[in-house]
């Protein structure tokens, strides 16, 4: 699976956003449904902002989608009946959890975003699981070098993230969770190997 993990604040969300349209990607929120069917949105608006409160994870279609999103029926507990979507089949699609950033305490806590596809999707007129398309590859490479030029190395973190929330992190007003361990400025994560 091709993954990048990346960190930035609530604010940066419109500016990744703005990247994913601009490049011709089609947002899915990853919700629980009544029916098998789930609105797409091309642009920001207030009903994408509404669904990224409740889920800040979209699925990604774009030129590379040949079919629409495959719905799983979910047999029990708090959703029983209601349908979500399976990344694996259908599409494909391209995930995208955007930076998790929450306000608790007097700090903002910031929490990675990912860009991912899985390495196989389940090709169903074939009954085979098949390798993404070169042209889903294509397209998760531009909006990985998108958010990459907003989303910049900082190497004493080892991580990405965009420079709003490192000035929050600098400035002592935000922590980062790096490694399962939340970071303040003054304390930074042991060196990786």
């Amino acid at each position: 699976m091709a993954e990048f993990h990346f960190y930035g604040s609530g604010e940066d969300r419109q500016e990744i956003l703005a990247c994913l349209f601009e490049l011709g990607f089609r947002a899915i929120p990853n919700l629980t449904y009544e029916h098998p069917q789930a609105r797409e949105f091309a642009r920001a608006d207030g009903d994408l902002h509404q669904t990224i409160e409740i889920n800040r994870i979209l699925f990604l279609a774009g030129p590379y989608s040949k079919r629409s999103p495959y719905f799983v029926r979910l047999p029990s507990g708090r959703y029983e009946g209601r349908y979500q979507i399976d990344i694996n089949r259908g599409g494909p699609l391209i995930s995208l959890a955007l930076p998790g950033s929450v306000h608790e305490g007097g700090l903002v806590k910031l929490t990675p975003g990912s860009l991912f596809h899985p390495r196989l999707y389940w090709d169903d007129d074939n009954a085979l699981s098949t390798r993404p398309p070169e042209l889903l590859r294509d397209y998760y490479g531009r909006l990985r070098k998108a958010i990459s030029k907003i989303a910049v190395p900082q190497k004493p973190l080892g991580i990405r993230i965009t420079k709003n929330a490192l000035g929050r992190y600098e400035m002592g007003s935000a922590e980062i969770l790096v490694d399962g361990k939340w970071l303040s400025k003054g304390r930074q994560p042991a060196k990786r190997t």
